[in-house]
């Protein structure tokens, strides 16, 4: 049944102040080991099933360090374009190409490529319900005459992501904030107000994409080193769609710290893309042309920042309500002794 799924694990590389770290070996060595193993295992005469791509650090200006190009957002790009075109780039391992070296003559075509996080479970048979969901005759994506945005049908699908059960469980802190773990067969549907009033969901990172669309809209359109946050534009590009009956499940952070780091993480993100709410943008060619994105796009990018201000606004008001009571408390005692 699932002998046209392959696997790519895309190990990506640290920052770093050096170009090359003593650990890269080590991890490299050890990728190629597991790959080996199992295609031992899983043995597939068509295409090996299971490969490890590792890349190199570039030496980012903004950054002052090196890193992997683009990080995540980088990272998928290169891996579309070579799967499309075999378009060569700058990886200290690919296991495709040492397979494509040893005489094999082409690697297959792929249609759709699953995304998952490293600390994101593929619950069993949630990749099949995916790729038929994108299969589905009223899903095929339609571009508008400029290429650059589906504007009917969906190139993304994000799943429903739940909690991971044992990641529910880690500690004091996910048992206080994490939520119920692992699936409930009884609430797997759940409503979106997005999806269900304007057919568009949010792309949260984790979810299915055409790979020859996914490539034409997205590969010119957002300017080198300006953009960390990626996945609510690439949502808003390519139509996402939520599967709110398909769930993977997530990981969560550990510690307070963690998650702090996430939400400054997402809440950067939220900003830099708030050029994408203005008539005008700028493309990776830095030449300005038309924003594409719809109002309900440009509202979803709105929303999102004003969520992740939500915590400071909840931390000021209650500040302020202290001082009002205390001032209450204050006025009454006055008034009082003045009695």
């Amino acid at each position: 049944k699932s002998q046209n799924i392959y696997f790519s694990l895309l190990g990506d590389c640290s920052t770093s102040k050096s170009e090359k770290e003593k650990f890269d070996d080590e991890i490299i060595k050890r990728g190629k080991e597991l790959v080996e193993e199992l295609n031992s295992k899983y043995p597939d005469e068509k295409f090996h099933k299971f490969n490890f791509i590792y890349r190199k650090r570039v030496w980012i200006d903004s950054e002052n360090s090196f890193l992997g190009w683009e990080r995540k957002r980088g990272y998928i790009q290169q891996f579309n374009e070579y799967m499309l075109t075999r378009r060569k780039f700058d990886w200290q391992v690919n296991t495709i190409e040492d397979w494509l070296e040893k005489g094999n003559n082409k690697i297959i075509p792929i249609k759709y490529v699953i995304t998952l996080d490293a600390d994101t479970d593929l619950v069993l048979n949630s990749a099949f319900e995916l790729i038929g969901a994108m299969g589905h005759i009223l899903n095929t994506p339609i571009l508008n005459t400029e290429k650059d945005l589906v504007i009917e049908g969906h190139a993304l699908i994000q799943p429903r992501v739940g909690i991971g059960l044992v990641a529910s469980r880690k500690s004091i802190f996910t048992k206080i904030f994490a939520g119920s773990g692992g699936i409930d067969c009884y609430s797997n549907a759940i409503s979106d107000t997005y999806q269900d009033n304007f057919a568009e969901g949010i792309f949260t990172g984790k979810g299915i994409y055409d790979l020859q669309v996914f490539s034409d809209v997205l590969k010119n359109q957002i300017p080198e080193n300006t953009v960390l946050s990626h996945d609510l534009l690439e949502g808003n590009y390519l139509r996402c769609a939520l599967a709110s009956d398909v769930i993977l499940l997530d990981g969560y952070p550990t510690s307070y710290n963690s998650f702090k780091t996430r939400i400054h993480r997402w809440t950067r993100g939220d900003i830099q893309i708030l050029r994408w709410l203005k008539s005008k943008i700028k493309n990776n060619q830095n030449q300005s042309q038309k924003n594409p994105l719809n109002t309900i796009s440009k509202y979803k990018i709105l929303d999102n920042l004003v969520r992740s201000i939500f915590e400071p606004i909840i931390l000021i008001a209650f500040i302020f309500i202290l001082f009002m009571i205390s001032f209450i408390i204050y006025y009454f005692e006055t008034s009082i002794y003045l009695f």
